[in-house]
Formats: C-alpha cells, structure tokens, sequence
C-alpha cells in the first residue's frame, strides 16, 4: 500500500512539474514574441530575407503569429507594413516572379497576400498619381490587370483566413482602382 501511495504521489509531482514547465514556456514564448516583433524592421528584414531565399514557411509561422496576436508598433499595424515591404522593397530581388513561385508551392493565405499588394503597388506605380484622362491606354491596361490579377488572389485568401483584416483593406484599394461602385465593391467575394 505505501508502495502505491508513493508511486501516485511521485505521478502527481510528475505532472505539476509537466504542467509548470508548458506554463513557462507559453509565458517566455509570448514575451519573445512580444520583444522580437516589437523590432519592426528586425521582422520585415527577416521576412523579405525568407522570401528571398525560398523559406517560405518561415514567412508563414510569423504571419500567422502575427495575425494571432494583432501585433501593432507605433501604432500601425506591423502586419500591414510586412505586406507593403515587399514592393516598397528593401531588397530588389523580391519580383513578381518570386511571389508567383511561392503560390505555385505553398496554399498558405500569406503567399497570395503578398502578390496581391505587390501587384497593387506595382499597377498605381504604372499607373501613377495623375488624373485618369493623364494615363496612356497601354498603361491604364497593365494598371487594370494588375488589379483583376489581385482581387482573384485576395478573394481567394479571404476565403482561408477572413480573419486577416489586411486582406478587405486590400479589397478596397483595389476596387477603387478598378472603379467599382459601392454595390460592385460588397458584391466581391469577400
């Protein structure tokens, strides 16, 4: 009988400590997390360095931390400016091309963001800033496929993760460009 009791006691120390050691842990992971992605440009310099190389699951783990935590510094939101980095490049070897290879491989929401606002900021880019009746017919075609070729990839992120805001905001750039009315832009499959 005392043998039992001992055995059963040393099952529940066993146990406590199991269970201490999965509570430190979250606990020391969630305040990594917060002091890695409070580095901003650490993150985005880590994130165009994965695409660049191909690691392309990397790039996912921390977007979908990201998202998961809704992670802000200096008020914006550190999701949207890891998009917008990869255009506004801080490395040139990030391409169109690049972006479409990783959708051919992975099926990760990330991957179609990516490409969407890349081909968002390169159509404006196209485009440019002035009155429509200033754009040449051969730019304002490369403009608005550039956008159709977005919004396939935003609707279809949307449908795996409704969950990243990025993606409607997105929408709605690209919806303007497109000149949609307001029933057009809600009609969208997002």
């Amino acid at each position: 009988m005392k043998k039992r009791k001992s055995t059963i006691k040393s099952i529940c120390l066993l146990l406590i400590l199991v269970l201490l050691t999965i509570a430190l842990s979250v606990v020391l992971s969630i305040e990594l997390n917060s002091v890695y992605f409070n580095n901003k440009e650490k993150v985005i310099e880590d994130v165009n360095r994965y695409i660049e190389n191909g690691q392309y699951r990397d790039v996912e783990e921390i977007i979908d931390r990201l998202v998961k935590l809704r992670s802000r510094v200096d008020g914006k939101s550190l999701l949207k400016e890891i998009y917008s980095s990869v255009y506004e490049n801080r490395n040139k070897n990030i391409t169109e091309e690049v972006l479409n290879n990783w959708c051919s491989v992975s099926s990760h929401y990330s991957a179609l963001v990516f490409r969407a606002t890349y081909l968002v900021s390169s159509g404006w880019r196209i485009r440019g800033s002035g009155y429509a009746y200033t754009v040449s017919d051969k730019k304002f075609k490369l403009f608005k496929n550039k956008l159709r070729k977005a919004k396939i990839d935003l609707e279809k992120a949307y449908t795996i993760k409704p969950e990243d805001p990025n993606i409607s905001a997105l929408m709605i750039r690209v919806c303007t460009g497109l000149g949609l009315d307001r029933k057009e832009m809600e009609r969208a499959e997002l």
